[in-house]
């Protein structure tokens, strides 16, 4: 096994260690990152204290989705002085977890690192929310540019990581039409999560 992919797996499992109800040595302060900002995003973070518990809440324009973080396909991890990162399903009125295979969820993926750690430099910040109703996928950071795509398009442009939670403001791209060479579609909007 070549040494990248060994040491990958080392990661993942301790990222995989780190998961549950522990915090794994959670730092006890918020610390706060950024991108550099480019005309006419925001650079201030959102207010936390949503009360989420294994839950996160992305908004992104007028349109605001609920994910659950847990379950057999969803999960949340904090690394504690590394990152934080999280795969989500939207979930119904009544809180039920929606699933992937009716077509019907809409998934949230995303990776912070915390500000000023190890995984500052390894890990580019992002928030990527595919919605299969809709044919959309946002994507703040973690894209690549496109020729043609302006810089600052798709970014995360500030977060804040501690304790096993994130709050995040962000642009965000429409990733399908972009990559297709149709309209250039940005949006701003905001990530909170809780591991629980």
């Amino acid at each position: 096994m070549p040494r990248t992919r060994a040491m990958s797996v080392i990661v993942i499992i301790l990222l995989a260690a780190s998961c549950g109800g522990e915090s794994g040595g959670a730092v006890s302060a918020t610390t706060m990152g950024s991108t550099p900002a480019t005309e006419g995003t925001s650079t201030s973070a959102p207010s936390s204290g949503m009360g989420l518990s294994g839950r996160a809440v992305v908004t992104v324009g007028d349109q605001t989705w609920e994910f659950s973080l847990e379950g057999l396909t969803a999960t949340c991890i904090y690394f504690a002085g590394h990152t934080i990162a999280g795969v989500g399903f939207t979930t119904t009125p009544d809180g039920e977890r929606e699933t992937f295979q009716n077509r019907t969820a809409v998934a949230l993926s995303f990776d912070l690192p915390v500000p000023g750690g190890a995984g500052e430099a390894e890990i580019e910040p992002a928030i990527i929310v595919t919605d299969n109703i809709g044919d959309v996928e946002w994507r703040a950071g973690g894209v690549g540019l496109l020729p043609g795509i302006p810089s600052g398009s798709s970014q995360v442009d500030d977060w804040q990581v501690g304790d096993g939670t994130a709050t995040a403001t962000a642009t965000f791209l429409e990733w399908n039409a972009a990559s297709t060479g149709g309209e250039l579609i940005v949006r701003t909007g905001t990530l909170e999560a809780s591991c629980g």
